[in-house]
């Protein structure tokens, strides 16, 4: 990680919300920014300022370093919460963390530790996290997560890049990483959160105490979310084969679940294809978008 700028971004904080509050920018006090701490520092302020709305909107209340990419790709604070609470108390390594999302929410339960391997966006999670008012111990680390030591006392959360190429795709092959370096590292704990594509197609047969968990936001499915081992208990789905969460803006949510016996009777698929033919009073009007997601309508 590169330590000096993570160490420069917490005193900027109160130029970037003194900035934040007055966006306009004449070419006198970009120069002056650019000469006092460099340009990477100086699009950083000016780039977080201008977000600061859309960030708190994502992250919740806080003072948040962030760029454009890099807030499109945080987990919101409603569904970080929601899957922080399926940890419990256990010790959790956020691979591919960005900029904090998910890592903020662990953080007020527990320790964590962010792993990214993009150096300015290790260093934003840092500052983010060093902005959170918690006791718990809390690291982040600059470093290709493939390379990051496990133990099956630390639980994993991991968020694989899905736009390593630039374009984004919801096939697991082709995240970084890997779904194979992925499922080997899940293998290695003894209970672990891995963030989907909502439309993403993985092969659990090796993962039998897995569960699949489609996650929407005000109507809107934000993430697929695959639970192994102890997550499983705590979020409470053992006999369940997959699982719908309705979040609302304040955080509050609703479980839809199946059993295994009434997945096997639903003429839809977990990937929204027919397995019967649908006959009248086979459907429901308008559900909940996680739900239909979740293959959990008939």
């Amino acid at each position: 990680m590169n330590v000096s700028l993570t160490s420069r971004l917490i005193p900027l904080t109160k130029a970037m919300i003194d900035l934040s509050r007055d966006p306009a920018l004449d070419a006198k006090r970009i120069d002056r920014l650019k000469r006092e701490h460099g340009q990477e520092l100086a699009t950083l302020v000016i780039a977080s300022a201008a977000l600061q709305t859309k960030a708190r909107s994502k992250l919740g209340n806080g003072v948040w370093w962030v760029t454009e990419k890099s807030l499109q790709q945080a987990t919101p604070w409603q569904v970080a919460r929601l899957k922080a609470n399926w940890f419990d108390q256990r010790p959790v390594i956020d691979l591919c963390c960005g900029i904090a999302g998910d890592a903020i929410e662990l953080a007020r339960r527990g320790s964590v530790i962010g792993v990214d391997r993009d150096e300015v966006v290790a260093d934003m999670a840092s500052a983010n996290l060093q902005s959170i008012a918690t006791s718990q111990s809390v690291e982040v680390r600059c470093e290709d997560v493939r390379n990051t030591r496990l133990s099956p006392e630390t639980a994993i959360h991991i968020d694989p890049d899905r736009r390593s190429d630039g374009k984004r795709t919801t096939a697991p092959d082709q995240y970084l990483p890997a779904w194979e370096d992925v499922n080997r590292m899940i293998r290695s704990v003894d209970s672990a959160i891995i963030k989907l594509a909502p439309a993403a197609r993985v092969d659990l047969a090796e993962l039998t105490d897995a569960r699949r968990v489609w996650i929407s936001l005000a109507g809107s499915v934000r993430e697929q979310s695959i639970l192994v081992g102890e997550a499983v208990e705590h979020a409470g789905l053992v006999g369940v084969t997959r699982a719908a969460y309705r979040l609302s803006k304040d955080s509050t949510w609703k479980r839809f679940v199946a059993t295994e016996e009434e997945a096997t009777a639903m003429p839809i698929d977990v990937y929204g294809s027919l397995k019967r033919r649908l006959q009248p009073g086979d459907w429901l009007i308008d559900p909940d978008a996680s739900i239909r997601a979740a293959g959990l309508t008939i």
